[in-house]
């Protein structure tokens, strides 16, 4: 129950923090696990051989990449081209704006490395 507690109460300030924009979401993001699992060995419902174990490095290589890609693109002004196509296609109609966020979906999957 302490665990439970604790670890919600943890979440939600780092939480409050990233959403209050005081502090880089980065050092949050990091003092957060830092603490989660240094109150979890503390308290003793988390160890260190469990935080490695809940660490998974599939989806850690995946928003890798998507960062990779994202920094890439966005200099190149790629995002503002879509966002300019999809709003001159797009006509004062709701089922316009759905065809052209089906599109975009459509061409997405061009960008996933596997």
């Amino acid at each position: 129950m302490t665990g439970t507690v604790l670890s919600t109460l943890l979440f939600l300030a780092s939480l409050g923090l990233i959403f209050s924009e005081k502090l880089n979401r980065t050092i949050v993001a990091f003092a957060g696990a830092v603490l989660m699992v240094g109150l979890g060995m503390l308290f003793g419902f988390y160890s260190e051989a469990q935080a490695i174990a809940a660490i998974d490095f599939n989806t850690l290589g995946l928003l890798l990449g998507m960062m990779i890609l994202v920094a890439l693109l966005e200099p190149t002004g790629f995002f503002q081209y879509l966002a300019v196509w999809a709003g001159r296609y797009q006509v004062v109609n709701q089922y316009d704006c759905w065809y052209c966020w089906a599109r975009l979906q459509r061409c997405y999957p061009c960008f996933w490395i596997t």
